[in-house]
């Protein structure tokens, strides 16, 4: 498909709302609780409704033809775009491809994306730390990437809010395409995205008549347990003005690593359950109203996580066995997102309005027996007994955002914003010690051990704008600012023998003042170079207050230098991608500790991340597709992170591979009258990497080794039909994907084991 035919299929969504689908499903026992429980759980996305459905648009009417790669487009810059004229390294992930062969999880499809790495500190239930081009220094500081559904923030700004470990994990069951920007969006999506912005697209209503789908897939871990998936959805229009679409599912991810402590087997399965529904209303054709809700429950008994010796590094039971505390590595997570869209065409411009109310709810008990043990034994002269640590926390969180944006095929193209966000959380921890492998009382009477409560409050207003300016047909230059300020506070209150009493009121405020310049060049219609300087921020915060230590900390920031080039070759059978960025980050937030042990968060030190990273996509014969990425990171200390000394100049910065990347061949051959067949082979590399920096120097760091993972999938189908089977790490690479040390003892999170599965679906 050529350019100017993908133009005018932009320029009628621009003036023209799609009317799509809509989705219905029966479901098993938890969606039955998921429609009982659906007004308490709520977080509902809702994208511009003209800018979402001119995406989506735009998306459907990008067919390619015979022996070529099909268009992408993307709203990477908050327009609708060829994926091929972005000035800027973003991926979109087609989630019908990853739902046919049950790569469901970020965990499953970060391989796909260059320089996206997952620190999965839990194993399940959201709770995972998310890095992109090396900008983390592991767990400490507010989050680096951010996360968006369709026009909407999600999840908190804060690490008081749990946004430091909590990274939104959405079934692909109603997501229409995941796009992934790498570098810092700071002039464009704010704080907290840079290092990068991971953005789900929801799917969009339409009026084009009634559609659905329903989905059924089975999978089972060699030498672990089994799990199911169940997906539905429908597309309604119910007059020529209103379109409605809703979908539901449930689903289990099989477990793999038994309890050695209490005997369980396959403790970490994850249970995930629930649904979108969307209503599309356009009374005219300049006007659109969307509402938008989608939900999400996650549970699990236990992190995907095995117990090894910190000097050693050997299992202390099985290969995928951990002695975990009784009740312990449980994790429930609920989130949801409400939001209105309103998009009136002005004719001049469009101006679009953005509501939403957000909430995250979770529920957790971590086993820090081995941190403890030396402390009963001490008070009370035994250490037979198991400490955990209860942490429940909510975040209500409201949006509110105006933007203003010109048509795009002028010389002169701009747009302006004022983004409003106000989150509330309350956080609460309790300890409590008792038998390891029953959960039965100890024979002693213990005092209080520890109770600690956050409530905290976060509060951000911000204005951007950028400006494009058409100097030739092949050249522009973009330019954009944005200014945000932002407040918080925090009430502490802590009481217990090893939290000590304390009624804490802290407050904080900062500001931060973001860029970008991208000159473009278009070498021809389907060829692109750019240059990107963009910068990025996250915000500081409040601290406790102990003598010597600042009682605020101040927001850190990157600059990003980045030089690309993509393009089609070969009449439309090469699509490739290619980038080469030196980030600069300095003032680097950092966990610390106090003289009298408490932790606090201070601003230390320097580091920079350089590398390439190329992707590619070459269609040589028809059906045959073959793919492949690579990213080369160097991520390392400009200069020492001191008080105390916890790196120095040249390390290496946490859970970075130097190497990592994917290759995979995909061909679809006919069969027999509308049947064709489907194969698929994948092999996908990590490359070794370190844990955090330490807080003890005694203590190294633990290094994980590079791995190497086989995918393979076969299958069928026709319009209506689908059928295929699958194999997940055919060569039972045991990879580990995140550390954490306690005591002696070193916690490592591994990657699912070799897994066989099939997923069967029906369009109507």
């Amino acid at each position: 498909m050529n350019k100017r035919n993908v133009d005018e299929d932009i320029e009628t969504a621009n003036s023209d709302l799609s009317r799509s689908d809509r989705l219905f499903v029966r479901r098993t026992k938890n969606f039955r609780r998921f429609l009982l429980g659906f007004s308490a759980i709520v977080l509902l996305p809702i994208a511009p409704a003209a800018a979402q459905s001119e995406t989506k648009v735009a998306a459907n009417a990008t067919t390619s033809k015979v022996g070529q790669i099909e268009t992408v487009t993307v709203t990477a810059t908050k327009r609708v775009e060829r994926l091929v004229d972005v000035p800027a390294s973003v991926t979109a992930l087609s989630t019908e491809d990853l739902k046919a062969t049950d790569q469901v999880r970020l965990q499953d499809y970060m391989a796909r994306v260059p320089s996206l790495v997952i620190g999965d500190t839990a194993g399940g239930g959201g709770l995972s730390q998310v890095f992109m081009r090396g900008i983390t220094t592991g767990i400490g500081g507010n989050p680096t990437v951010g996360f968006y559904i369709d026009d909407t923030p999600f999840g908190s700004s804060t690490s008081l809010g749990m946004g430091e470990v909590f990274a939104p994990d959405l079934d692909p069951s109603d997501i229409s395409e995941i796009e992934v920007l790498r570098g810092p969006q700071g002039t464009l999506y704010g704080a907290g995205s840079m290092g990068g912005l991971i953005k789900y697209d929801t799917a969009v209503p339409n009026f084009d008549g009634y559609s659905g789908r329903l989905e059924l897939s089975g999978s089972a871990v060699d030498g672990g347990g089994t799990g199911y998936g169940v997906r539905g959805a429908a597309n309604i229009p119910l007059t020529d003005e209103i379109a409605v679409r809703i979908s539901g599912f449930d689903r289990e991810d099989p477990g793999y690593i038994d309890n050695a402590m209490t005997g369980k087997k396959n403790v970490n399965s994850v249970q995930t359950y629930g649904g979108h529904a969307a209503v599309l209303y356009k009374p005219t054709d300049r006007l659109s109203i969307r509402f938008s809700a989608l939900v999400q429950n996650q549970s699990m008994d236990g992190a995907s996580l095995i117990d090894v010796d910190a000097t050693t590094q050997k299992p202390l039971a099985g290969k995928l066995d951990q002695i975990s505390a009784y009740n312990t590595g449980m994790i429930d997570a609920s989130y949801g997102l409400y939001s209105i869209q309103v998009a009136d065409d002005l004719g001049w411009a469009t101006l679009q309005s953005t509501s939403s109310y957000g909430r995250l709810t979770t529920n957790g008990r971590t086993d820090i027996t081995q941190q403890m043990a030396p402390y009963f034994e001490m008070l009370y002269g035994f250490d037979d007994n198991a400490t955990a640590i209860h942490d429940t926390s909510a975040l209500n969180k409201a949006t509110q955002e105006f933007r203003l944006y010109s048509p795009t095929n002028q010389t002169l193209s701009w747009q302006f914003g004022v983004f409003y966000t106000n989150e509330s959380n309350k956080v609460h921890e309790t300890m409590a010690a008792y038998q390891p492998a029953t959960g039965a009382p100890l024979a002693v009477d213990l005092p209080l051990l520890e109770d600690y409560q956050a409530p905290n409050r976060y509060e951000e207003v911000a204005v951007y704008g950028d400006l494009t300016y058409k100097i030739t047909d092949k050249f522009d230059v973009t330019g954009g600012l944005r200014f945000s300020h932002n407040s918080q506070q925090a009430h502490e209150t802590m009481a217990g023998l090893f939290a000590g009493s304390g009624d804490l009121h802290l407050k904080s405020d900062d500001s931060a003042l973001t860029f970008l310049f991208s000159p473009r060049y278009h070498l021809d219609e389907n060829t692109m170079a750019y240059i990107r300087i963009a910068s990025g921020y996250r915000p500081g915060g409040p601290n406790i207050v102990v003598t010597g230590v600042s009682p605020s900390y101040d927001s850190d920031r990157v600059v990003n230098y980045e030089v690309g080039l993509k393009g089609d070759a070969f009449d439309g059978k090469l699509s490739y991608d290619m980038a080469a960025f030196y980030i600069d980050w300095s003032h680097i937030q950092l966990r610390q500790v106090s003289y009298i042990g408490t932790q606090y968060f201070g601003n230390a030190g320097k580091a920079s991340s350089k590398g390439i990273e190329a992707s590619a996509v070459w269609s040589p014969i028809d059906g045959l597709d073959l793919s492949g990425n690579l990213a080369y990171t160097e991520a390392s200390l400009g200069k020492e992170l001191t008080l105390p000394l916890i790196g120095s100049s040249g390390d290496t910065l946490p859970y970075t591979p130097r190497f990592s990347g994917r290759i995979g061949a995909d061909y679809h051959f006919p069969i027999w009258n509308e049947w064709t067949g489907l194969a698929g082979i994948g092999y996908r590399y990590t490359g070794k990497r370190y844990s955090d920096f330490q807080m003890d120097a005694s203590i190294p760091r633990y290094r994980m080794g590079d791995y190497g993972v086989f995918d393979m999938n076969v299958g069928v189908q026709n319009d209506d039909w689908s059928a295929m089977l699958y194999a997940k790490n055919l060569g039972d690479s045991r990879g580990q994907t995140s550390t954490n040390i306690l005591g002696s003892v070193q916690q490592v999170t591994i990657i699912q084991p070799r897994t066989f599965g099939f997923t069967l679906s029906r369009k109507f």
